[in-house]
């Protein structure tokens, strides 16, 4: 066999082997499958603050060897999150409220650290320090791959109450511990096999060498599809899944804010890099499909702005972004 074809079946079957283990992760784990995926780890998650990592590898990376911006956004928003946890109920639910990513440029190319910290609480009607009001608070943080700062970070996060029937794990970078025991397919449940399809369906489309140049299998694994890019405009559709689910069922907001990045990039003109984008987080991200819509703002010799907002079922708003690009030179 050609050394392109044995290669190619070696990373599909590497591939196919790490989605399997981190469904087996994901057992044992109490971060839900997106972390698990990405292989996070909290190195250190205390009132001072988060350090949390994830390593890098094809199955993090873009069609360029980059690790992907759902990925980096994911690995935010934890980070951001958990630096907050430590100052609220342990047992609530943190609901992302706002997301901010300005990137500098520089590509993630090695292992990938998130040092998030507590800005601040909401204070109450007293402003009497200690006195949250609805659990609201601001945290930030850096991310950075090797020496290299890759993006600062940037959230404000609110304590809903959770979906019925719904529990949640104090601590979930504490909780249940473990080494993952192998898995079988014929072992698997039914939201495991659905995690299973949609790798198998992202292997199947990442066999071409054009599939591989224009995406990386974890952009196909995430699932968008754009269903339609003129200049100035782009739609795309998500079917919502356990492969992108967080701890309560919805779309997990890293996830959100790195498809919406791409929505966004396929209504520009031509392909530009990333300097920032700012996500409201409106309401879950649940339902058969969600729908994504961009629109180019402004297009100038150095800066290109798009707006992209997200739908749920009966036009239900999701999340609405504005993100910022720079030619490519």
């Amino acid at each position: 066999m050609h050394a392109d074809g044995l290669e190619q079946r070696s990373r599909t079957a590497d591939l196919r082997k790490h989605v399997l283990d981190a469904i087996a992760l994901n057992r044992v784990s109490d971060f839900h499958f997106p972390a698990c995926y990405l292989g996070v780890t909290a190195e250190r998650v205390d009132a001072d603050g988060s350090l949390m990592v994830i390593p890098y590898g094809p199955h993090v990376t873009d069609s360029k060897g980059a690790i992907d911006v759902a990925a980096i956004a994911i690995l935010a928003d934890m980070s951001l999150s958990s630096a907050m946890r430590p100052h609220v109920d342990p047992t609530s639910r943190m609901a992302t409220v706002t997301l901010h990513l300005h990137f500098t440029g520089v590509a993630a190319r090695e292992r990938l650290f998130a040092s998030g910290h507590l800005e601040g609480l909401l204070q109450g009607p007293t402003g009497i320090p200690g006195t949250p009001r609805a659990g609201q608070g601001r945290c930030s943080a850096e991310l950075r791959a090797g020496v290299d700062l890759i993006c600062l970070a940037s959230a404000t996060f609110a304590n809903p109450p959770l979906p019925p029937g719904v529990t949640l794990a104090p601590f979930p970078w504490q909780c249940r511990s473990g080494s993952p025991t192998p898995l079988a397919m014929r072992g698997l449940t039914a939201d495991e096999r659905r995690i299973m399809r949609r790798a198998e369906h992202a292997l199947r489309s990442d066999a071409s060498a054009e599939a591989q140049a224009s995406k990386g299998f974890i952009e196909r694994f995430w699932g968008l599809a754009v269903d339609a890019a003129t200049e100035g405009k782009a739609a795309a559709t998500l079917v919502p899944g356990p492969h992108i689910a967080n701890r309560v069922g919805h779309v997990q907001g890293g996830v959100l804010f790195g498809i919406a990045t791409a929505t966004a990039q396929a209504a520009l003109p031509a392909p530009a890099l990333l300097t920032g984008a700012s996500a409201w987080y409106i309401s879950p991200g649940d339902g058969v499909r969600l729908r994504f819509r961009s629109t180019l703002l402004q297009l100038g010799k150095t800066v290109a702005v798009v707006r992209t907002e997200v739908f749920a079922a009966g036009r239900r708003r999701v999340l609405e972004m504005v993100s910022g690009y720079a030619p490519l030179v």
